[in-house]
């Protein structure tokens, strides 16, 4: 749909376009701005949340092995 000129309201009605909708986007500041948005989002959200669940998966393995030993149930 990103090659055609496509309208919801006439979903039966719609024209070739090419390439145009991608050059109107490219050519738009808001695209870019958006873009910029994103990827500094990216950036900053996955590495946090890869770091939080490193830290609440070693948290959790010490507790496992915690109560593993407590309860005698190691192979060790």
């Amino acid at each position: 749909m990103g090659l055609h000129d496509y309208v919801l309201f006439r979903p039966n009605d719609f024209t070739w376009d090419g390439l145009d909708n991608f050059k109107a986007a490219l050519a738009d500041e808001v695209f870019w701005i958006s873009l910029r948005h994103t990827i500094i989002w990216m950036c900053t959200t996955i590495p946090a949340q890869l770091a939080l669940v490193l830290i609440t998966a070693l948290l959790l393995i010490d507790v496992v092995v915690v109560y593993l030993r407590r309860t005698g149930k190691t192979a060790s």
